[in-house]
């Protein structure tokens, strides 16, 4: 006996404008696909199709503002996402759009310690 897959949600061409009005009103695609019931990938494409411009990763308007007044402040990236209720992969990433940290460079991982260290207890 097969799986059961999951019930397919087709939107309307209205639903599909509203969609678009929400996103340049200032909801997110994560917004839209909880509302519409339907995948992230889906909100993506419908307002591809549609020609709409997307916003960069990370957060905008007041919560940015309000992210680099935090951190200028002192406050932690994990503290700063606990007070916007954003992540702190949105918060790292607006932080770095607006320059006020480095973006993160690539760690090497590969490299080993050389055999010749001695390490002390």
């Amino acid at each position: 006996m097969g799986t059961i897959a999951t019930v397919q949600t087709f939107l309307t061409p209205s639903q599909i404008d509203q969609i678009v009005d929400d996103y340049l009103g200032g909801a997110t695609v994560t917004d839209l696909a909880v509302k519409y019931e339907v995948h992230r990938a889906t909100v993506s494409r419908h307002l591809t199709d549609k020609g709409v411009v997307r916003r960069p990763a990370g957060l905008h308007g007041w919560e940015a503002a309000e992210a680099v007044r935090l951190f200028r402040q002192g406050e932690s990236l994990r503290g700063i996402s606990r007070t916007i209720g954003a992540s702190r992969d949105s918060v790292r990433k607006t932080l770095e759009r607006v320059r006020e940290i480095p973006a993160l460079a690539c760690r090497r991982t590969d490299e080993q310690p050389s055999s010749d260290v001695v390490t002390s207890r």
